[in-house]
């Protein structure tokens, strides 16, 4: 009876029953001994329990004294099937060696992630000691001095020196905030759907065809504001304020525009009047706005948030200001930098504010929080005269001059790199414009532009000349805007006086 139970057993790698079974006394399981003399020969082991087994340690487990007939020539059905039965054998031993080295692997795989898992963590818990023991030292030094402690990991770390961080006089109250996160979540859905491609090619040659005047309304300009609708405000040296309509070519008033003499920068909110003025103060309509971000020092922007009725005043001795208008005109917000501000601009998404200051820094500032985000530090160390992010949402351009040379920079928001392209211009650049896909940059000298364009192939910014612009004698260019660039090879440019003349250059 136990021989007929052997004998009916299935083999341990097979899983068919043995013709000559044999038992392994490390595992005690049963095999066959044609396939088990086949493992031992290449591995020296035992195939369940992996532990070193030989030919002479196989016990052979004799069921019935008769032979077995020996096996037929491939001529037969009984052979065919014989040899199809070594076959599967066969395979049955390597798929179950692959399926226990797989087993073992995984256990191999679990043990190395543990471990791994366990010496991260020891090395997190080591650096965070290490940088406890090294602040609380520094604190100890600073203590020691009569310094200020530095901040806690508890407490935010500054991004630059102390001279690049704004002095905050207050907090922007949460509502504002929540408004200017949700108005930049749909700006930057909006803008991401937009694609926006050059009109002009790299290799096309442009040239000036034409240059009319559209209008001279005063003999002197003081200042010139180019509003989002369409329209340049130009204010006299005699106080007086008129508006030019560039769709129609018109000229008229805007009788809540008062006469003022000292007028730097106007806005235009929902039908409302925003005036900064030579002495720092803001006129919206009829009230003045105490906004005490400056001791008498001029207004030299004032920039609008996109769809928001929310203003940024900035003067020229560093302070800035954020001032709503609806549903009360109040100012929320001020602070300053330790720079002079000398230009300043807001992303079209509305919620990234950058400043420029008189030795090549430029700052960027998060609307919604008033933190200084980042610092970018010019190839050149002089006056940021002109700032314009542009319409893709991640360049950043600007223009310096140093006495020797001009150049206009741009920034990669992304990677917070630049390229500098240096210019022929003699001068500073009054206006930087760009194009709607923003890979056009025309640069406003007091007599010439400057044209710029990016190169996709080499993923480069080329200068592609500079574009002499006749003017009477002693005018020179204040102001100017872009207001055709969708005919192909074409580009039309609106230009303001110092002497008030408003003319259009058309480049071919």
């Amino acid at each position: 009876m136990y021989f007929a139970t052997v004998i009916n057993d299935v083999l341990a790698v097979s899983g068919q029953p043995p013709k000559i079974p044999v038992v392994s006394p490390k595992s005690g399981s049963i095999f066959e001994k044609e396939l088990i003399l086949r493992y031992i020969e290449q591995h020296h082991k035992d195939p369940i329990s992996s532990e070193n087994l030989s030919e002479d340690e196989l016990i052979e487990i004799r069921t019935s004294p008769y032979q077995l007939p020996r096996q037929p020539n491939l001529n037969s059905v009984p052979s065919l099937l014989s040899a199809l039965q070594n076959e599967w054998d066969s395979v049955a031993l390597q798929l179950f060696q692959l399926t226990k080295q797989l087993d073992d692997t995984r256990k191999e795989l679990s043990t190395a992630l543990y471990h791994h898992d366990a010496a991260v963590r020891v090395a997190a818990k080591a650096i965070k000691e290490r940088d406890e023991a090294r602040r609380a030292l520094e604190n100890l030094a600073l203590s020691i001095s009569g310094e200020k402690p530095l901040p806690s990991n508890d407490e935010p770390s500054q991004i630059e020196d102390d001279q690049d961080q704004p002095v905050i006089d207050s907090n922007i109250p949460e509502d504002i905030v929540e408004e200017i996160t949700n108005a930049n979540n749909e700006l930057f859905a909006i803008h991401k759907s937009s694609k926006q491609k050059v009109n002009v090619d790299i290799g096309y040659e442009l040239q000036i065809q034409e240059q009319l005047t559209s209008a001279k309304p005063f003999k002197s300009v003081i200042s010139t504001n180019v509003i989002a609708d369409n329209k340049i405000y130009l204010t006299s040296s005699t106080g007086i304020t008129s508006v030019f309509d560039i769709g129609s070519s018109t000229l008229g008033k805007d009788e809540t525009i008062p006469k003022n003499k000292n007028i730097t920068s106007i806005l235009k909110i929902n039908n409302n009047s925003i005036i900064g003025l030579l002495n720092g103060q803001i006129l919206v309509n009829d009230s003045k706005i105490d906004s005490s971000i400056s001791n008498n020092e001029k207004i030299i922007k004032l920039l609008s948030h996109p769809t928001l009725p929310i203003f940024v005043s900035f003067s020229s001795g560093g302070h800035y200001a954020i001032h709503t208008i609806e549903p009360e005109l109040k100012t929320i917000y001020k602070n300053s930098l330790n720079d002079p501000i000398s230009s300043a601009d807001i992303h079209l998404d509305g919620a990234l504010i950058s400043v420029g200051s008189s030795n090549g820094k430029t700052y960027l500032i998060d609307l919604r929080t008033g933190e200084l985000a980042s610092t970018f530090q010019s190839t050149i160390e002089a006056q940021v005269d002109q700032l314009k992010f542009g319409n893709n949402g991640y360049w950043l351009f600007s223009s310096l001059f140093d006495g020797d040379k001009s150049i206009v920079e741009v920034w990669d928001l992304r990677k917070e790199k630049s390229s500098a392209i240096e210019t022929q211009a003699q001068g500073t650049l009054v206006k930087i414009i760009t194009d709607k896909s923003s890979n056009l940059i025309l640069g406003l000298t007091s007599n010439s532009l400057e044209l710029i364009q990016y190169d996709k192939s080499s993923k480069s910014w080329k200068y592609r000349g500079q574009y002499k612009i006749t003017l009477n004698k002693g005018d020179k260019i204040t102001d100017g805007v872009l207001i055709n660039d969708k005919a192909e090879n074409k580009l039309s440019v609106q230009i303001v006086t110092e002497h008030s003349s408003i003319e259009v250059i058309n480049l071919e």
